[in-house]
């Protein structure tokens, strides 16, 4: 079984990628079409046959130059991941906030009567979570907005 000579360039490449020890850490496939990556990767699979690994380590680095080298025919570069500085309490307190917002907002409007059709079932969900038919609208964001002062003060 021959290959022809575009699979051996892809080979070659591959023996390069492999060779130079290149990541394809943050490379992201979401936003391409699906039918010209699916061309792209059944290229790389079929070259990758050609490539003897003898261990378990080296046909996973095969795997991730087969992603790098994809990347690069859709010109695709790193992400840049930026590692989060702040402890996990307090990303969890700043997202509570950030969900108490959203609720009194939503409530704010359905109050005005300024909301569509489809966050009628949000508004529901609310009524329901906060008790809004029992305690009232204007109660209910109210303590909403104190408990986003309570969490704003930890």
């Amino acid at each position: 079984m021959e290959a022809s000579e575009e699979i051996k360039g892809i080979v070659e490449r591959l023996k390069e990628i492999m060779a130079k020890g290149k990541r394809g850490d943050g490379i992201t496939f979401k936003k391409l079409d699906r039918k010209a990556l699916k061309i792209q990767v059944d290229k790389v699979n079929e070259a990758m046959k050609y490539v003897k690994c003898r261990t378990i380590t080296e046909t996973n680095n095969l795997i991730v130059a087969g992603s790098v080298w994809v990347a690069e025919k859709f010109g695709l570069k790193r992400g840049d991941r930026q590692k989060r500085n702040e402890p996990r309490w307090k990303r969890r307190i700043e997202g509570d906030i950030k969900k108490l917002r959203r609720d009194v907002n939503l409530l704010d409007r359905g109050l005005k009567g300024q909301l569509g059709l489809k966050k009628t079932q949000k508004i529901k969900q609310l009524n329901e979570k906060y008790r809004v038919e029992k305690n009232g609208i204007k109660t209910v964001i109210e303590e909403i907005k104190q408990r986003m002062i309570a969490k704003s003060a930890n």
